[in-house]
């Protein structure tokens, strides 16, 4: 099976459009209705306080939930396995909620096309499989089981087409996955290495540099230099491109901000620290340690740390 082929006609179905564009605003002027309140449930629904996103964490329940139904179903003479069937049917369809929203979460911010088809698809098919798995779970209580069944295989046909777009999503258009330098794919010189003039950085301004095939972001907060990967962990946007806003870095693409003294996430979508390097200024000249990066285990809170050791 050519999986960039099937991404390829995908991203060429702008119909998806009508329906994944309404779906990304909504989610987007709801938590900007919510206020700051809206910015800390975000927060939750991406992942933050676990380092890692949500989403795939909490589908794997529904997922195995209506699995084991139609396990169940077939054996449908037996009162226990009628029961089991019912009682899978209802965990999933309760166990969906958390998992779309986490899922509405963490698509919302993306505007490339092909990832926004690619995404509103895998969507579009969950909610309908939901949809058919509660009328069956509504079916299976006005005891018409033939139509319950049938609605259960359908709804679970719907999920494995989903669940193969989010591979999709997943693998080949990395979603969720760190976009930060891996240390180990670059060259990096081994000694403090020279990568600026203090005098050429520009005060609270995001300044470009490289140590090597090390792409740095550079902030000037007075006669002290913070030197952050530049390539952001969410989607590898240029962080030399945002603004310094409150101590922290803001991603120019999808607006993450990461602590410039620690490199933590302050503000998602991204849950991934940015990797941090050690810097000294030597006779008015910023050198930078581009071999022992720093990635922090932590994620920055309103009221401090929250360890993820």
């Amino acid at each position: 099976m050519d999986s960039r082929r099937i991404s390829e006609r995908i991203t060429r179905m702008a119909w998806i459009d009508k329906a994944a564009i309404p779906l990304q605003s909504f989610v987007r002027k709801t938590y900007e209705a919510m206020g700051p309140t809206g910015k800390k449930v975000e927060d939750a629904m991406h992942g933050k306080f676990l380092g890692h996103p949500l989403h795939p964490a909490l589908v794997h329940l529904p997922i195995g939930a209506w699995l084991l139904a139609g396990l169940l179903d077939p054996w449908g003479g037996s009162m226990a396995a009628r029961a089991g069937a019912d009682l899978a049917i209802a965990i999933g369809v309760i166990a969906a909620v958390p998992a779309a929203l986490t899922g509405a979460t963490d698509y919302y911010p993306y505007g490339d096309a092909s990832i926004r088809r690619l995404g509103g698809l895998h969507a579009l098919l969950n909610y309908a499989a939901v949809a058919l798995f509660l009328f069956s779970w509504i079916s299976r209580a006005a005891d018409a089981r033939d139509l319950a069944r049938l609605l259960s295989y359908v709804g679970l046909m719907g999920v494995m087409v989903s669940g193969y777009l989010g591979g999709l999503l997943a693998y080949e258009k990395r979603i969720g996955t760190n976009h930060s330098p891996i240390p180990e794919d670059e060259t990096a010189p081994e000694e403090w290495t020279t990568v600026a003039r203090l005098t050429d950085i520009p005060e609270g301004i995001a300044y470009r540099a490289n140590a090597g095939d090390v792409a740095l972001v550079l902030v000037r907060r007075g006669e002290t230099v913070d030197a952050l990967a530049n390539a952001c962990s969410h989607q590898g946007g240029p962080l030399c491109e945002g603004r310094v806003v409150d101590g922290c870095i803001e991603c120019p693409w999808h607006q993450t901000r990461f602590s410039l003294a620690t490199g933590k996430v302050v503000d998602s979508p991204s849950v991934y620290a940015q990797p941090k390097y050690p810097v000294r200024i030597e006779n008015g000249e910023v050198q930078v340690a581009a071999s022992m990066p720093e990635v922090p285990l932590e994620v920055e809170t309103p009221n401090g740390r929250a360890s993820m050791r």
